[in-house]
């Protein structure tokens, strides 16, 4: 499911980046619309352009997000189940997110 998830989401996401990255890469003293930028871009390289570097960017963030959800499920047992006190149970998906998050971008970048 974690797998699915990122593939559509990086099919999704995948052309606003395309813009953004084009926009970042423009002169400051004239920045075009986003309208227009879309329109230049499938004009001159066609609607492929959109979605080039998507293998890459799945490729990337797939290893980190297996890593998140395994490191995830793992802490928050052990924090829900031993570590917490009964009274801050309640915040151990949090607290294992944020830590879960920052062991996976640790190890895979």
């Amino acid at each position: 499911a974690s797998t699915s998830g990122i593939a559509l989401a990086t099919l999704a996401l995948n052309p606003l980046m395309i813009v953004k990255v084009r926009q970042q890469a423009m002169d400051r003293t004239y920045l075009p619309s986003v309208a227009n930028i879309v329109r230049y871009v499938y004009t001159n390289e066609g609607i492929r352009a959109f979605w080039r570097g998507t293998g890459p960017a799945f490729a990337m963030a797939a290893p980190t997000n297996a890593m998140y959800m395994v490191s995830y499920e793992a802490s928050k047992d052990i924090l829900g189940n031993s570590l917490l006190p009964p009274s801050l149970s309640s915040t151990a998906p949090s607290i294992a997110a944020f830590y879960s998050r920052a062991f996976a971008a640790a190890i895979t970048t």
